[in-house]
């Protein structure tokens, strides 16, 4: 019997062999008590690893499920526009859109100048034609079909939202924790919730009183314009119209000095100054999947051969997902020298130049893709709330007066974009932050609830919530339609969006307050942020750029103009 004990253990942990040798060993007798006790332990170490991979299954089928109710519901809300006065201010390429999609989708004989165009909901053509669109019923159809995402009779997410919450709560009890927030936190910087509800709840009351204020000026503006009846479909609209009224800006005359391909190549001249490192792009195109993509490697001078990035910019509907995301395709393998390759994702328009936002969110992706191939072969795992740090601070330097100015040209003459333009572009960036950011602190405190508060439904919460801080902007189903918080890695810490940017800030602001440090600040930040080589958790690392742990949302607050 002994010598069953001592050769077992030469089995693969892995095999079905391995845990019916235990279970033999353990219902024998002649072992010793504590050859036993440990027998008992493996087995419900074993029993307790079956369970999570059989919960962290049935959380992707939900959130398979979840993301197949958001498609084909938005299919299904989409709808015709016959009346080209509605849609008249709308941009051009946004109708060449509406009216390939209504010859592709229902056999139409359309036309960009006749029509009929179809609205798709939940992409960039609706999200347009909110801001452009004159006619306030075409504006209140499509916000009422945006909150219907995920919610109608045939693709409904309500029981599967509470099937997500019920097995991320067991995923949690087996680990030994109260409930899924609980458990997310064991791998946090925050390391505990009166931490994170500390620092959401100063964020809301600083923006609150701005938010108020703003809405109270769309309204009065939009009295002038004869809408009296002010409502949330109209918040997109009122604000571009009173921003370009005021001649602040104009869209369409910044994006012609941005043209894509010029836009990617500036942004990793940028980088290679920043990090130190050379970026090559590759002659031919790379078939990823089903797509025929660009590829571009990263070197430096010690390691050679860093990582490789594939990028694909532009919106194929029925081919990816919606939104803008970064994927790691090939893990790094030291052992083996095997080099990361990430895939850069979004769905720009279809146009050859880029808005300021699609630029914001090209170098928030970049952030991702550099945080994955800069790490050492001695990497310390990222906190799971710091994990946006890198993207979030690489996306405010598209807020850098000189970057953005640099990396500009106009798609027919080649010129610089002017002070003038880009003046007005960065300048007003924070005339209406508020409203952007309470829907931000909104949902991270809708979330934060959401996984600890089990006794309520989801509505029920939502609810609450609308009641207790005035959400007006909340809409009840919301949840319904947003997949980012019901994957398996963000659900719960919504905050660390909020978190991350405010520690990007800081981290900002330590870079650019000394001009003759600067080399070495950005070589320190490379080490300890995205290499992540020195061995040290995240905590020490932001304790060594930063000299505290914690961010401090002042500053955050201060960079939006909250605060002075």
């Amino acid at each position: 019997m002994e010598e069953l004990y001592t050769n077992f253990v030469q089995i693969s942990k892995n095999s079905e062999q391995y845990i019916f040798a235990v279970k033999a060993l353990k219902n024998q007798s002649g072992l010793s008590r504590p050859k036993i006790a440990y027998l008992s332990s493996l087995l419900e170490h074993i029993e307790n690893k079956n369970n999570l991979k059989s919960r962290q299954k049935k959380i992707l089928k939900f959130t398979d499920a979840y993301d197949f109710n958001i498609m084909s519901s938005a299919k299904e809300l989409a709808f015709l526009v016959f009346d080209r006065s509605e849609i008249a201010c709308v941009q051009l390429y946004v109708l060449n859109e509406m009216s390939k999609n209504a010859r592709e989708r229902k056999n139409l004989k359309s036309t960009v100048t006749e029509g009929p165009w179809l609205l798709t909901i939940n992409d960039f053509v609706s999200g347009d034609v909110l801001a452009f669109s004159n006619s306030k019923e075409l504006r209140k159809k499509i916000y009422k079909q945006l909150n219907f995402v995920g919610y109608t009779k045939d693709f409904n997410n309500s029981d599967v939202i509470e099937d997500i919450r019920r097995i991320k709560n067991e995923l949690a009890n087996i680990n030994g924790h109260e409930n899924y927030v609980q458990y997310e936190l064991q791998n946090c910087l925050a390391e505990n919730t009166s931490i994170i509800n500390i620092f959401l709840e100063n964020l809301y009351k600083n923006t609150k009183e701005k938010y108020q204020l703003e809405i109270s000026v769309l309204k009065k503006f939009g009295r002038m314009l004869s809408i009296s009846n002010f409502s949330e479909s109209d918040t997109s609209y009122l604000t571009v119209k009173y921003m370009s009224l005021q001649g602040k800006i104009n869209p369409t005359e910044f994006r012609q000095y941005f043209p894509k391909e010029h836009v990617v190549l500036e942004i990793f001249k940028f980088i290679e100054s920043l990090f130190k490192v050379s970026i090559k792009k590759c002659k031919t195109l790379y078939q990823v999947y089903t797509l025929a993509l660009k590829k571009y490697d990263v070197y430096d001078d010690e390691h050679g051969l860093l990582g490789s990035i594939y990028i694909d910019l532009d919106e194929r509907i029925g081919l990816k997902s919606p939104g803008a995301y970064t994927i790691l395709i090939r893990e790094r393998l030291p052992s083996i020298n095997i080099t990361p390759i990430v895939m850069i994702v979004t769905n720009f328009d279809h146009q050859e130049t880029l808005p300021h936002y699609s630029i914001s969110i090209f170098f928030h992706e970049i952030g991702h893709a550099l945080h994955y191939i800069l790490q050492s072969k001695y990497a310390v795992v990222p906190f799971e709330d710091t994990k946006e740090v890198p993207s979030q601070f690489m996306q405010h330097f598209v807020n850098n007066h000189d970057i953005i100015r640099n990396m500009s040209s106009h798609i027919v003459t080649k010129e610089k974009i002017s002070e003038s333009i880009l003046e007005k572009i960065l300048n007003t960036s924070n005339d209406f932050s508020a409203l952007s950011l309470l829907g931000q602190i909104s949902h991270a405190l809708l979330y934060q609830n959401l996984y600890q508060n089990l006794n309520d439904s989801w509505k029920e919460i939502t609810s609450h919530l609308i009641e207790k801080y005035d959400f007006e902007h909340l809409a009840t189903h919301q949840l319904c339609n947003f997949r980012h918080i019901f994957s398996l890695d963000y659900a719960g810490i919504y905050y660390t969006y909020l978190w991350s940017e405010a520690i990007a800030i800081e981290i900002h602001n330590y870079l650019y307050n000394n001009s003759s440090t600067f080399a070495a600040k950005a070589s320190l930040i490379r080490k300890l942020l995205f290499e992540r080589n020195n061995l040290i958790s995240d905590s020490q690392a932001y304790k060594r750029v930063l000299g505290k742990r914690f961010p401090d949302e002042r500053y955050f607050l201060r960079y939006y103009g909250i605060i002075i």
